[in-house]
């Protein structure tokens, strides 16, 4: 296991005249956490906006739900979408894009939603597969 870094010292001017104070903890270990943090994002991001469904299936009455929204980014190994509505991290879903007069599906599974504003939220999506569609 891996101890945490010495807390530096640094001058901050006081009044009291102590003159030399150490550097606060949690800034230590804020350092010390973002030194070592795995990257959790393995794939370069690039921006993406266009307008996009997302299908799925609701578990408890098992009807096919649509929610429109649209694409913030993409990569190789998922993409991140606006959306009105809350949906649950770990659900199937397809995501048809809508641009330049086609359309593409891409199969995922909601990695995380987070609201970013009100009736506002981004999920972000792993994808499976990626299959044309008219």
């Amino acid at each position: 296991m891996m101890g945490l870094p010495h807390a530096r010292t640094r001058f901050i001017p006081d009044l009291a005249g102590v003159g030399l104070l150490p550097e606060p903890a949690a800034h230590a270990l804020a350092k010390h956490i973002a030194d070592h943090r795995p990257r959790l994002r393995g794939a370069r991001r690039a921006a993406l906006r266009v307008p996009c469904t997302i299908e799925l299936l609701d578990e408890t009455s098992c009807e096919a739900m649509r929610f429109s929204g649209h694409t913030v980014n993409y990569s190789v190994s998922g993409l991140a979408v606006m959306v009105a509505q809350a949906l649950n991290s770990g659900t199937a879903v397809n995501v048809l894009l809508h641009a330049e007069g086609e359309t593409r599906r891409i199969s995922g599974t909601i990695a995380h939603c987070r609201q970013v504003l009100t009736g506002c939220f981004e999920i972000g999506i792993g994808t499976a597969t990626t299959d044309s569609a008219t």
